[in-house]
């Protein structure tokens, strides 16, 4: 009977950590010591349900007592917020891996010696515990198929997380049982199988913590990289600042040349002079000039580095500089990733394939609106699904994350080899 009352206390963990994996946290409005009683009570029901055939026997047994188990669970699902497909493909898996589990054991037990079957047999608390151990292996294999892009579980963490209640089904099978009714015997049993029970399940949670201490040192080494690559932008923009001031600088001194050959009339030395001073200008001055600092130096440098590539860059800007209220270290970023996209994916295109990036930036008196297409292979397109370029990952994140935090919209579609991406940050001091 207690052993019972602990095997119910386990259904009850699996069954709310099954629920959080799959249907997400519990409602808010749903107080943890509620949720707590209602899972204790859904047990004690069970319990008794099961107490109760335990004295008498009836054929419907199997039918009453799941049926009764599938309607608590179901109730029990709508503690979290989740659709009516999820809560019941939950309650219906619980249900069968729980019946599977069962037939499995028992399987199991068959195949060992007669007297090692009848060992096993004899006392309820072996197959009950093993039981228990395949239903949580079942879960849990559920829940890494389920998981399996949100927690990018690799081979060793898969074999973590099942090795443990492998392990276990071969110590309560492996050790040779001996019939005896002391009570000194009967109570080491039922700590025994108890201290197995939750073993795993300290296990599991270990294990977890274990991946969150990852997630949480891989998304550590993305924002140094992120840190770095808006550093590193930035710098960009500081550096074209500079060679503007420095132009503007330069500019003076050639026009105080010309007016000097001017004064002198000595004109032949002004043509060469001017030919040389546009060469230098056309050297480092910004394809771009539309009086954002951002814009300007940002598709300039990729015009140029799409040039050298024998990429077709396009760029079809008409913006109001006194409209864009997004900051330049925000406006960076965004542009910034954008834009490295675009290359990344184009230079994916093998040639004689055409690779074009379109860039349009304008403002209305609503909004500052991007929009950037570029050319995309199918096979760039498949691989991106499986491939993990954390960093590339991360910078679309941010580009999500800082145009949330100006109310605005990010949208990303491809169309007949070719992908989009808006963006739109609405202008909030307009009339």
């Amino acid at each position: 009977m207690i052993f019972n009352g602990i095997c119910f206390l386990f259904d009850a963990i699996i069954l709310s950590l099954y629920f959080r994996k799959m249907l997400g946290q519990r409602k808010k409005l749903v107080n943890v010591f509620f949720y707590i009683f209602l899972f204790a009570a859904s047990e004690v029901v069970l319990f008794l349900l099961s107490a109760y055939y335990n004295n008498i026997h009836n054929s419907n047994r199997m039918y009453v007592t799941i049926s009764v188990s599938f309607i608590t669970t179901f109730f029990l699902s709508f503690l979290h917020d989740s659709s009516l497909k999820p809560r019941l493909f939950v309650s219906v898996t619980f249900q069968a891996y729980a019946t599977i589990s069962e037939v499995l054991v028992f399987l199991l037990f068959s195949c060992f010696p007669k007297n090692v079957f009848e060992n096993l047999m004899a006392d309820d608390i072996y197959g009950t515990a093993c039981s228990k151990i395949v239903l949580f292996i079942m879960i849990n294999i559920t829940l890494l198929f389920w998981r399996r892009k949100e927690i990018n579980a690799s081979l060793q963490y898969s074999l973590l997380v099942l090795i443990m209640p492998i392990l276990s089904i071969m110590l309560m099978t492996i050790i040779p049982f001996q019939n005896s009714a002391g009570t000194g015997q009967a109570v080491v049993r039922v700590i025994s199988m108890a201290g197995v029970l939750f073993a795993n399940v300290a296990n599991y949670f270990l294990l977890e913590n274990v991946l969150k201490v990852n997630e949480l040192q891989q998304v550590e080494r993305q924002q140094k990289k992120q840190l770095e690559y808006q550093t590193a932008k930035y710098q960009q923009i500081s550096t074209v600042y500079r060679n503007s001031r420095k132009l503007i600088h330069d500019m003076k001194k050639h026009f105080f040349f010309i007016s000097h050959c001017v004064e002198n009339k000595e004109y032949d030395a002004v043509t060469p002079y001017i030919n040389n001073a546009i060469q230098d200008i056309e050297q480092s001055h910004n394809k771009v000039n539309t009086g954002n600092l951002v814009i300007d130096a940002f598709v300039s440098n990729h015009m140029t580095i799409a040039e050298q590539e024998n990429i077709e860059f396009l760029s079809d800007i008409q913006i109001s500089v006194n409209q864009i209220e997004i900051k330049d270290y925000d406006l960076s970023v965004v542009l910034g990733n954008l834009l490295d996209n675009a290359l990344y994916a184009c230079r994916k295109v093998e040639t004689p394939l055409p690779r074009h990036i379109s860039v349009q930036i304008f403002t209305t008196s609503m909004e500052l609106v991007i929009h950037i297409s570029n050319s995309v292979s199918l096979s760039y397109r498949e691989a991106e699904e499986e491939e993990e370029d954390l960093y590339h990952g991360f910078g679309t994140k941010n580009v999500e994350s800082i145009v949330r935090r100006y109310m605005g919209t990010y949208t990303h579609y491809i169309e007949q080899e070719e992908y989009h991406c808006i963006v739109a940050i609405p202008y909030i001091h307009h009339s």
